[in-house]
């Protein structure tokens, strides 16, 4: 075999790789310098929310839906009140946060941006595909589950 079979072998490899992984890059695309769509600090996803950002551990930078597809909402509940939950979110040695923490009276928090993932459900790929929603209350006390959060958390 020749070195010009080696190299045009090697070549067709090359371009075969990436046609075939063109969608799993596609996801890492914004990682590169350079190719970061622009943001606005505090821009909210969700209209009548307040703006209070989790730490930066807590999350990570992605660009959804281009490279993960929102396709689940989890919800979640504090087992605590609203003030803990932010609190909590803004601690970078916690490790998770959820975009949004739901008072009682139906006042929501943004903490992180939709189009970013957040640490909330405990898996990678559930965190890619979902966005988090924290309640205030506690599982077993029905009554802190009020119409006026769900009203807040619909918007």
């Amino acid at each position: 075999m020749g070195r010009r079979a080696v190299l045009l072998g090697g070549g067709a490899a090359v371009v075969g790789t990436a046609v075939l992984a063109r969608e799993e890059l596609a996801r890492f695309w914004w990682r590169l310098p350079g190719s970061q769509k622009k943001r606005v600090e505090g821009e909210l996803d969700h209209a009548g929310a307040e703006w209070t950002s989790a730490a930066r551990a807590n999350w990570r930078r992605a660009d959804r839906p281009d490279d993960y597809t929102i396709d689940r909402v989890v919800i979640h509940v504090v087992q605590g009140s609203y003030a803990t939950a932010l609190r909590v979110f803004k601690n970078p040695g916690h490790g998770a946060a959820a975009h949004y923490v739901v008072r009682k009276d139906g006042h929501v928090a943004q903490m992180i941006r939709e189009l970013d993932v957040a640490f909330h459900a405990g898996n990678r790929g559930m965190n890619e595909r979902s966005v988090g929603i924290e309640h205030e209350g506690f599982v077993d006390r029905p009554k802190d589950f009020t119409a006026a959060m769900y009203e807040g958390r619909r918007g």
